[in-house]
């Protein structure tokens, strides 16, 4: 009778520990996940914020800065001089269509009034806006400039593919349903005689 007795308390105990664990990961998760996309947009944006104050700094782009950059941030970037691909998007590795590039500026464009027509020879200030945004099902952090030159303007896009966020969210929801199975299996196991 005891045993019975201890196997309920057991099973009814484990059952409430199971519901609070499971109700305190479901809580958890939206902010660790709004947190981690926040932190993501943020870094985003500090890098996007030094590539462009870099090129309205200069007269002519350092090829091995761009380069390392590049391998740094990981940002896909395409400038563009007068309407001119410039010669230095051969030397990185692209990943993403052109269509993405013509899509964030189309976006640009349209939601934040970045279009090269609002530029005069005599303009001294640059435009740039981030955001987000999808295509094909996949989402990306977006950002495009428009810096004021001599010659005219250079048009900066810049997207980072949002992947390894949702890879990293994903884990992290992963790591959570285990630690969660892990535990209801723990406290399960105090009904075993």
């Amino acid at each position: 009778m005891f045993k019975k007795l201890h196997i309920h308390l057991t099973l009814f105990c484990t059952l409430i520990c199971s519901l609070i664990l499971i109700l305190i990961s479901l809580i958890c998760l939206p902010f660790l996940e709004k947190e981690s996309r926040k932190s993501h947009f943020s870094d985003f944006q500090s890098n996007n914020n030094m590539l462009i104050r870099y090129l309205e700094s200069q007269t002519v782009i350092s090829r091995s800065w761009l380069i390392e950059f590049y391998i740094d941030t990981q940002l896909e970037i395409d400038i563009r001089d007068n309407d001119t691909k410039l010669v230095l998007q051969n030397l990185l590795p692209v990943s993403v269509d052109e269509d993405i590039f013509t899509q964030a500026r189309q976006k640009a464009k349209e939601d934040f009034q970045i279009m090269e027509e609002l530029f005069s020879i005599h303009s001294v200030f640059s435009l740039h806006a981030e955001y987000e945004f999808t295509k094909d099902g996949q989402n990306y952090y977006a950002s495009t400039a428009l810096i004021p030159k001599n010659t005219g303007v250079l048009n900066v896009a810049v997207i980072l593919p949002l992947k390894d966020l949702e890879r990293s969210i994903w884990q992290r929801r992963l790591l959570f349903a285990s630690a969660d199975i892990f535990g209801i299996f723990l406290l399960g196991s105090f009904c075993l005689p």
